[in-house]
């Protein structure tokens, strides 16, 4: 056989071409991005809930503290009038029942029945 004739019965195998599968960057790009977001919002969310729950503590004690201060004033202002001697004097007869030597205290008893 002649060399071109062997040429034609011996030819090369074809070789195929295999394309590899692959996603094109424009199709991974939203996947990615929604993958990074979501991670992103389980990570937040949480926060976003410990930071109105502690908002409303913190609205809680601001007002605990001014109803704490108020009270605080009330206090120092009965303390103020307790070193007045006519307040004393006033506290000691109403509600501990106490006189002043020589006095006669006159209890006076109502009764249900008013019969004339």
């Amino acid at each position: 056989m002649r060399e071109e004739d062997k040429n034609r019965t011996m030819s090369k195998p074809k070789v195929r071409k295999v394309r590899k599968i692959r996603t094109s960057r424009k199709k991974r790009l939203p996947w990615t991005t929604l993958t990074i977001v979501g991670v992103f919002l389980v990570a937040f969310i949480p926060m976003l809930q410990q930071n109105f729950r502690l908002r409303g503590q913190e609205a809680f004690y601001r007002g605990e503290v001014l109803r704490l201060e108020k009270e605080n004033a009330r206090l120092a202002n009965v303390m103020e009038q307790m070193e007045s001697p006519y307040l004393v004097e006033k506290i000691a007869r109403e509600q501990l029942g106490l006189m002043k030597k020589g006095e006669v205290m006159f209890k006076v008893k109502e009764s249900k029945d008013v019969s004339r």
